[in-house]
């Protein structure tokens, strides 16, 4: 299954706050997903790379990932910082 699948059903969700509609939005998804692939992909929607149990995390903090967005985009880090504030969300700002 290609990411970009997700990705854009994410950024579907993103754009609607009608329970209704986000759930058609999973729905689909859902249905268009291999079941071999299903709970890896219901796991990212969660934020998760496996289930608790297994004790996988990205560990990656925020602070570290502002520092990368800084050194890649030669923006300062308190301008990255300042944007992040503002939209909450650490993939938009890079």
């Amino acid at each position: 299954m290609d990411f970009s699948i997700v990705a854009t059903t994410l950024e579907k969700m993103e754009q609607t706050s009608s329970r209704i509609e986000l759930t058609n939005h999973l729905v689909q998804l859902f249905n268009n997903t291999p079941s071999h692939v299903l709970d890896k992909v219901i796991y990212l929607i969660q934020g998760k790379v496996g289930p608790d149990y297994e004790g996988a995390e990205m560990g990656i903090a925020e602070k570290m990932v502002i520092r990368v967005i800084s050194n890649t985009t030669g923006v300062s880090v308190d301008r990255i910082y300042q944007i992040y504030q503002k939209t909450g969300d650490l993939g938009d700002v890079a």
